[in-house]
C-alpha cells in the first residue's frame, strides 16, 4: 500500500501537497485580439499595402473569421468586394539597377526619387569624378544630409545641379548610417529632372559600393522609373441579416504602408481596429441584438485617399437611406493607463451618441470631438448625411513608422474597450433610427490651409495652444524635431491659443519664409525653425 501511494505521488505530484494544479488561460476575447493583430502585423504580410500579396493574405484572414463567426455575405455571393484605381507611383515592371552586374533590390537597396525620369543609363563612375555624359556618384555625408531637417530639398538641388553640368544619371549613396536611409513617405513635390536620380541606402553602400571604391571605376547600369498601373484592392464585407429595415455599420481600415526599406507593420494602425471589428462581430452575433441589421466592413485603399471606402459608397449609392449609422474603429490598441483617454469623434452628428456613450462609461476619460469630418473614411459617410462615430486610443510617436508592432499593444484594455463599445451599440439597438445633425468641421479648414507643417492636431485639446497628436514622417514639423504631445504656443509673430489662431497663422505667413515655432514640452519651452 505504501508503494502504491509513493507511485501515485510520482505520477500525480499535485496529490503530494493536497492542492490542484491550476492552468491559467486568457479570456477568449484577448486570445482573439492577440491572434488577429499578431498575424495582420507580421512580416509575412509585408505591411498589407493595397494591391499586394500581403493585402490578399489579410483579406483572406478576415474572411475566414467572418465565416467562423457565422456572418453572411452582403448583396453578393462573396465576402470580398473588388475595386480598382489608377496610381502612378508603382515602380516600372522592367526597372532594374546593377553594380558590376549584381542586381540591387529596388525599393530597399535603391530608392527611386520621384522627380527623376525613366531613362536607361549606363556608366563607369567613381565618387567625386564628375564626367559629362556619365553617371555621377554623390556622397550624402559630404552633403551633410545628417545635420539638416530638409534632406529632400538638398538632394533635389544637388541632383538638378549635377544634371545641368552633364550627368547622365545621379546616384546618391548613404555613407552615414542606416538611420539616415531615405524613404519616400510624404516626399515633397519637385519638378521633374532630365535624368534618373536614385539613393543607395546604407546597407547596399556597404555591400556593393564601398568594397569597389579603390577600383579604377565602378560599372553602373539601370533602367528606372514609374509606370501607371491599375491597382486592385478588396474590401471584406460580412453581414448579420435580422430582416430589419435599417442597418448599423461597423468599419475599420485593414491596409497599411507596405514595405519601404522596412516592413511597416501597422499593429496599432490599424490591425488593432480590424481585430476589434472581428471581436465586435462575434459579440453582436452571439448577443441576439435584433432591431437592426449589422454590416461589418474591412476597408482597403486607405493609404490611397480611401479608395476602398469610395468604391463601397459607389456600389451602395442606392442604399444609403437604409443605413442607420457608421461606427469607425481606428487604432484601439494603445490605451494609456495614466490618462485613460479614449478619443471619440463625430459625437455631434446625432443627439443619441452622447447619451449612449455617457450612460455606459465607467472607466474612460472620453476626449470628444463633435465634428463629422476628421482623419478617416468615416468622413465620407458623414457627407452622405449619416450619423458617424470614430473611436481611437489616439496617435502614438510610431504612427506610420515601421516600429508600430504587436509588442506595444495593450490587449486587456482593448478588450475592455470592445466591451464598452458593445454596450453602446446595444443601447443604439434599442433606439429608433438616429437623427442626423450637421457639425462644424475644423479638419476641413486645416486641410485647405495655405501652409502645412505636417502635423495632426488634437482637436479635443481644451487648454491654450495646439497639442500635436502626430507629426507626419518627412514633413516640416517632423524634420524640425517637433514631437507628439508638444503644445504649439507661438508661430512667428502669431500667438496660438486655439485652432482658429493656428489657421490664421498658416494662411497669413508667406511661403518660403523661415519661421520659429515655440512649443511647450512637459514643463519646458523649446523653439524650432521650419521653412514654409
Amino acid at each position: 500500500m505504501h508503494k502504491f501511494f509513493f507511485l501515485l505521488m510520482l505520477i500525480c505530484p499535485q496529490f503530494s501537497n493536497g492542492q490542484k494544479t491550476i492552468v491559467k488561460t486568457e479570456p477568449s476575447n484577448i486570445v482573439l485580439l492577440k491572434e488577429a493583430i499578431s498575424y495582420l502585423s507580421s512580416d509575412s504580410l509585408g505591411g498589407r499595402l493595397t494591391g499586394t500579396q500581403g493585402e490578399t493574405l489579410a483579406a483572406n484572414y478576415i474572411e475566414s473569421k467572418y465565416k467562423t463567426i457565422g456572418l453572411s455575405t452582403y448583396k453578393s455571393s462573396k465576402y470580398t468586394w473588388d475595386f480598382s484605381f489608377k496610381d502612378g507611383k508603382r515602380i516600372a515592371t522592367k526597372a532594374y539597377f546593377k553594380v558590376f552586374d549584381k542586381n540591387l533590390a529596388i525599393g530597399s537597396d535603391i530608392i527611386l526619387m520621384p522627380y527623376g525620369n525613366s531613362n536607361k543609363f549606363k556608366g563607369a563612375a567613381l565618387p567625386n569624378v564628375d564626367e559629362p555624359d556619365n553617371v555621377w556618384l554623390v556622397s550624402m555625408k559630404q552633403l551633410n544630409t545628417d545635420v539638416t531637417n530638409t534632406p529632400f530639398k538638398i538632394l533635389y538641388e544637388k541632383a538638378a545641379d549635377c544634371i545641368k553640368k552633364g550627368a547622365s544619371g545621379v546616384v546618391f549613396f548613404n555613407d552615414i548610417d542606416a538611420k539616415h536611409d531615405i524613404n519616400l513617405l510624404n516626399h515633397p513635390k519637385f519638378e521633374t529632372l532630365d535624368a534618373s536620380v536614385v539613393v543607395m541606402n546604407h546597407k547596399a553602400y556597404l555591400n556593393y559600393l564601398k568594397p569597389n571604391i579603390k577600383k579604377d571605376w565602378i560599372e553602373i547600369e539601370g533602367q528606372l522609373g514609374y509606370e501607371d498601373a491599375d491597382v486592385h484592392g478588396k474590401n471584406v464585407v460580412g453581414f448579420i441579416n435580422n430582416q430589419a429595415p435599417y442597418t448599423m455599420m461597423l468599419c475599420a481600415d485593414y491596409d497599411h504602408l507596405g514595405t519601404n526599406t522596412q516592413v511597416y507593420h501597422g499593429a496599432n494602425n490599424n490591425a488593432s481596429g480590424v481585430a476589434s471589428l472581428i471581436a465586435l462581430a462575434e459579440l453582436i452575433k452571439n448577443s441576439g441584438l435584433r432591431n437592426y441589421n449589422f454590416l461589418f466592413v474591412a476597408f482597403s485603399g486607405s493609404e490611397f485617399k480611401d479608395q476602398g471606402a469610395l468604391a463601397f459608397l459607389r456600389d451602395n449609392s442606392k442604399f444609403m437611406d437604409n443605413f442607420n449609422c457608421v461606427i469607425d474603429l481606428n487604432m484601439l490598441g494603445r490605451f494609456n493607463k495614466t490618462t485613460k483617454a479614449l478619443y471619440v469623434s463625430g459625437i455631434g452628428t446625432s443627439p443619441s451618441w452622447s447619451m449612449a456613450l455617457q450612460k455606459h462609461n465607467t472607466q474612460f476619460n472620453l476626449r470628444v470631438d463633435s465634428a463629422g469630418i476628421g482623419y478617416g473614411a468615416y468622413s465620407l459617410f458623414y457627407k452622405k448625411n449619416l450619423p458617424v462615430l470614430s473611436v481611437s486610443t489616439g496617435y502614438e510617436t510610431d504612427f506610420s513608422k515601421p516600429n508600430d508592432d504587436v509588442s506595444k499593444i495593450n490587449f486587456t484594455a482593448q478588450a475592455d474597450i470592445n466591451q464598452y463599445l458593445f454596450k453602446v451599440i446595444s443601447e443604439i439597438d434599442r433606439l429608433p433610427k438616429l437623427a442626423f445633425l450637421t457639425t462644424n468641421n475644423m479638419v476641413e479648414k486645416l486641410e485647405s490651409l495655405k501652409n502645412d507643417i505636417g502635423i495632426i492636431p488634437d482637436v479635443t485639446f481644451e487648454e491654450d495652444g495646439i497639442r500635436v497628436a502626430a507629426c507626419l514622417t518627412n514633413k516640416l514639423a517632423f524634420k524640425a524635431g517637433i514631437e507628439p504631445d508638444d503644445v504649439i504656443l507661438q508661430i512667428a509673430e502669431f500667438s496660438i491659443l486655439d485652432l482658429d489662431d493656428y489657421c490664421k497663422a498658416m494662411n497669413k505667413l508667406s511661403k518660403g519664409r523661415e519661421v520659429p515655432i515655440t512649443v511647450r514640452r512637459g514643463k519646458s519651452e523649446f523653439r524650432f525653425f521650419v521653412a514654409l
